[in-house]
Parts: C-alpha cells; structure tokens; sequence
C-alpha cells in the first residue's frame, strides 16, 4: 500500500496600500515596549537563578514578561505603545519598580505602529 501523503498549502494574501502591494495582511506583531539589562548592585553577591519582570498596561492588564539569565539578565516586556508600570525583582533582592511611557508611531502604509521600547539599567540590591 503506498504512503499516505496529505499536501498542505499557505496562502499569504497580499494587501494593496495604494500602488504598493508588498504590505501582508496579517495581525500586526507586538514589538518590544519594554527592555531592562538587570545586575546586582554587590559585586559579592551574583543575582540568583529566578529574576523576574511582572508588569501592568495602562492601569489595567498586567502579565509577565520574559527574563533571560546569564552575566548580565535581560528582560523583555512586549506590547504596544502606552504605560507599564513594571516591578523587577529576584529572591533575595529587593524589588525595583519603574515606570515605562512607551510611545507608538503613527501607523504605517500599512496599518502596523512602531513602538519606541524604552530600556532601564537596573542593580538589584540584596536584601540585609
């Protein structure tokens, strides 16, 4: 018996902005609204595996973002643009608490605004 293939197609529809038809009719993706470079403020005492970034848009959604360990933790917050208040802390740190006016650009041709991400440096402080 011979093997069961099954084809699958994508279809990616073009959108016309104006003359121009290279504008795809997707969902417009979030960039980053929010990137904090975290370290400790002791040069004794490495930040712990556990650094997290929780956040709240425009006073009213909250999540989490993505924190990425290493020498230095990165942390990423995406979304459109507006405020996030946001609050980075790790176990054994006190928590740091910032707030990030992040602004959109006018949409394009083709429908999708820019954010401006707006970046902090953060030291964690250990707690005593």
């Amino acid at each position: 018996m011979p093997p069961l293939v099954r084809t699958f197609a994508l279809a990616v529809v073009l959108t016309a902005c104006g003359h121009d038809v290279t504008c795809l009719a997707l969902p417009c993706p979030f960039s980053q609204a929010v990137t904090v470079t975290v370290t400790s403020a002791s040069a004794t005492v490495p930040l712990p595996a556990g650094v997290f970034i929780i956040y709240t848009y425009n006073s009213n959604a909250s999540g989490t973002g993505v924190c990425t360990p290493g020498s230095v933790t990165t942390c990423e917050v995406p979304g459109p643009g507006g405020t996030y208040q946001i609050a980075i802390g790790a176990p054994g740190f006190q928590t740091a608490n910032r707030t990030a006016n992040v602004i959109a650009s006018a949409a394009s041709k083709c429908g999708c605004a820019l954010t401006q991400t707006q970046h902090f440096d953060i030291a964690l402080v250990p707690v005593p």
